[in-house]
């Protein structure tokens, strides 16, 4: 009954912190923390987990690391959950170094990165344009599986091409989506073909944003409300450079960038009905 009792406590404990979290009284769910012990209620693996996610919910990625030498103190060992937390939340802030810090901190502690782990490293590498070190990272992936790294999935490879769109670098994105479906058998999703469709349309490239959006249907992939507005935002611009053209020169200066635009406009504008269609 003592340890049943006990049990119950620690996990009424963990609830109210959660709560506590949730909405963003850190202070209060840190009191709280500080006084399991005087309750004669020792927290758990969870009771951290929940702190750490509370503190990198609202950007205290710092605070989060401080538990971590807590928990040895209570005599508990970060598990993967509490890694992954931390290191996507540096990952998130821009502090790469401190989440490769905590990369070989968990492999010190016996724990070997998974692909959470690992999304998270290209992600932050991706969005801070160091583009080279994320795509060696995701080729260690692809090469080194015997070795224990993670195989990637398409969260990964939807990273990786949202960083070479960015760059603009469009032919590395689409040889990236062709070798996805080659070598790992990922088929592009919804996010996929998205982000494709928006590092076309940053470049002016209508004809190929057009094509892109044909073969997503062919595939079974329906456009979601982002897609429709990478297209839209991209016609807005377009439709300027159409009606400038037009005005100067007439309709017969506009050449492929005319028929590509007016293109566009009749999908997107189906895409509209079918949507239209399918949610009333």
């Amino acid at each position: 009954m003592l340890i049943v009792g006990a049990f119950l406590q620690t996990y009424t404990f963990n609830l109210l912190i959660c709560g506590l979290c949730d909405l963003g009284h850190l202070e209060d769910a840190r009191e709280l923390f500080d006084k399991m012990s005087e309750k004669g209620c020792l927290p758990n693996e969870f009771t951290f987990g929940i702190l750490v996610r509370g503190y990198c919910r609202f950007g205290l990625a710092n605070k989060g690391l401080e538990l971590l030498d807590e928990m040895r103190r209570f005599g508990i060992l970060p598990n993967r959950v509490v890694y992954n937390t931390l290191i996507s939340s540096f990952c998130k802030e821009g502090k790469t170094d401190d989440a490769e810090k905590l990369v070989e901190r968990m492999r010190e502690d016996g724990l070997f990165p998974d692909v959470v782990t690992f999304n998270s490293r290209i992600s932050a590498l991706c969005r801070a344009g160091t583009i080279l070190e994320a795509l060696r990272i995701f080729r260690d992936m692809q090469v080194d599986e015997e070795l224990g790294l993670p195989r990637s999935n398409v969260i990964t490879y939807n990273q990786m091409l949202e960083g070479f769109c960015k760059q603009g670098m469009l032919d590395e994105a689409k040889t990236l989506v062709e070798s996805g479906e080659k070598w790992s058998g990922l088929s592009p999703d919804t996010v996929t073909y998205s982000t494709l469709l928006h590092g076309c349309c940053r470049k002016g490239k209508s004809y190929e944003a057009n094509n892109i959006l044909h073969e997503m249907m062919r595939n079974g992939c329906f456009p979601n409300t982002y897609t429709c507005n990478i297209l839209l935002h991209s016609l807005w611009k377009e439709a300027m450079e159409v009606a400038n053209e037009m005005w100067t020169h007439g309709r017969a200066s506009l050449g492929n960038l005319g028929n590509s635009f007016i293109g566009l406009v009749d999908d997107v504008l189906m895409l509209a009905v079918a949507r239209d269609v399918f949610l009333t």
